[in-house]
């Protein structure tokens, strides 16, 4: 958390020493190399685990963790699971497998 304010801290430092300088062009430079840096960082940040849409042992659809024990969420259908992965899809960027009832994959989400 603390990384984002120093590098935020050193982004505006090395603007305002370009600004100084006086060149327009190495100003936007900078500026298109610290949107790159932003994209790098965020995709660095993607977890690399997995998540499950299973049925549960005692009824109903369950989310869990890849290599994980215990349900993340349990819902009443699958439908409901597959909405609320894909939500949690969008903020986190967590991939997520449908199994059938069965227990085979159906496909990722």
């Amino acid at each position: 958390m603390f990384g984002i304010f120093r590098k935020k801290k050193q982004i505006k430092a090395n603007l305002t020493k370009k600004q100084n300088s006086g060149s327009n062009t190495t100003k936007t430079n900078t500026l298109n190399s610290d949107k790159k840096t932003r994209e790098t960082i965020r995709l660095e940040k993607k977890p690399k685990s997995s998540n499950h849409i299973t049925k549960h042992p005692s009824g109903g659809w369950q989310i869990k963790k890849s290599n994980s024990e215990r349900a993340f969420k349990k819902f009443r259908t699958q439908k409901e699971a597959i909405e609320f992965a894909k939500n949690l899809e969008v903020t986190t960027g967590v991939e997520f497998i449908i199994h059938k009832a069965d227990g085979n994959p159906r496909k990722k989400a």
